[in-house]
């Protein structure tokens, strides 16, 4: 009878075991999932959407602040992001800076990478002037609203095509398109770099060209969308 008593009372003895080993499971799998703490590698998505959190959370953080405040002076905590600029914003420059780690990566020391040097220089400095200034803002808002996790995330990823794992290799949008054209200084006839197979080609057979034109519009693109999430604030 007590057996009847007790198996009424606890329908589900082994439910504190099951729920234990399920907690445990997610639990690793988060830890797999989890990308590293420098933040570099973070894949795109993860990066856009700790953005979209950094700039969000400030933006509600100061309209609550300034909730029946009026005739107080605002905090300069920064407010007026739009999600979709943010967004926007995030993925230009990953766009930009996936194009330029490409063309980078054409051989040093070849006539090709010579000859673009100095273009190139200059697109990396531009490019890099808009990937501080949204980084530094959002480094600004984390700061004040004492998220010390986004902090640790926006490091500037300064490494090479050849210094990312096959995994980042795979996400970039411009996986499988080809550099150029270049021109062969002897016939006038273009040929183009294969970066996955690293080796020129002749033809370009209907893949995708990111030509120096290409790069130079991606960056100038970023740039104008930085500027518009900045010109944003308050």
């Amino acid at each position: 009878k007590l057996d009847v008593v007790e198996a009424h009372l606890y329908p589900y003895p082994y439910s504190p075991v099951i729920f234990f080993l399920a907690a445990m499971y997610h639990e690793g799998l988060l830890h797999v999932a989890w990308p590293s703490s420098d933040g570099r590698s973070l894949p795109s998505r993860f990066r856009t959407v700790l953005f979209i959190d950094v700039f969000a959370v400030a933006d509600e953080a100061l309209r609550n602040s300034m909730a029946g405040q009026e005739e107080q002076q605002p905090t300069d905590l920064g407010a007026g992001y739009s999600q979709e600029d943010v967004v926007q914003a995030e993925e230009g420059l990953f766009a930009a800076e996936s194009a330029l780690r490409r063309w980078q990566a054409v051989p040093s020391g070849t006539s090709e990478a010579r000859a673009q040097s100095s273009e190139i220089a200059q697109v990396r400095r531009q490019l890099l002037v808009s990937r501080k200034m949204l980084n530094g803002e959002a480094a600004r808002l984390a700061g004040k609203i004492g998220d010390k996790v986004a902090l640790s995330m926006l490091e500037i990823d300064r490494r090479g095509w050849h210094e990312l794992d096959p995994e980042e290799q795979a996400e970039d949008p411009y996986a499988g398109s080809l550099l150029g054209p270049f021109q062969h200084s002897a016939e006038g006839n273009s040929y183009y770099y294969d970066l996955e197979a690293r080796e020129f080609v002749w033809t370009a057979d209907e893949r995708q060209v990111i030509t120096l034109a290409d790069l130079v519009g991606l960056v100038r693109t970023a740039e104008q969308l930085v500027r518009r999430v900045l010109g944003g604030k308050s």
